[in-house]
């Protein structure tokens, strides 16, 4: 590594540690004010498994996508769990729970009526906050060995 690779990485890291802790914060305040959020009927469009390869894990990725009408106006989503939702490599179980032509429950936001999913995931906002100190103590490491680097 040259001279400017450490603090550099430093930078990247502390950028990717300060975007993590904020997105896992915007995902918990949607999951927590999600609870208080309406409720329509709404209709599975596509329900389907497909091959799917995600940090070398390769599986059955789920693809579901529903359809619902909030205030006369028809409203189309993919997002059948919000919230931290660890695919499992095998989509086949969601896509059962959501078959095609199925009428289901479907909450929305009420400020932004875009915004909609079927269930919740599990949320723990500790995973996305060690993401982030994970990203924070690299940084802290590259800055350390850069330091050392520099100041012999």
């Amino acid at each position: 590594m040259n001279e400017f690779s450490y603090p550099i990485l430093a930078v990247v890291f502390v950028g990717m540690g300060l975007y993590m802790r904020r997105e896992g914060a915007r995902l918990q305040d949607r999951v927590e004010r999600s609870v208080t959020w309406p409720t329509v009927k709404g209709e599975i469009t596509r329900s389907e498994v497909v091959r799917s390869s995600r940090g070398g894990k390769r599986g059955l990725e789920p693809r579901v996508e529903f359809a619902y009408t909030v205030d006369d106006r028809r409203w189309e989503a993919k997002t059948p769990v919000l919230g931290i939702w660890l695919w499992s490599g095998d989509g086949r179980a969601i896509c059962e729970r959501y078959p095609l032509g199925a009428t289901v429950d479907v909450t929305y936001d009420p400020m932004d009526p875009s915004v909609a999913f079927l269930e919740r995931g599990r949320t723990d906002p500790r995973i996305m906050q060690g993401l982030a100190a994970a990203a924070f103590v690299a940084a802290g490491v590259f800055l350390v060995l850069a330091a050392r680097f520099f100041l012999g």
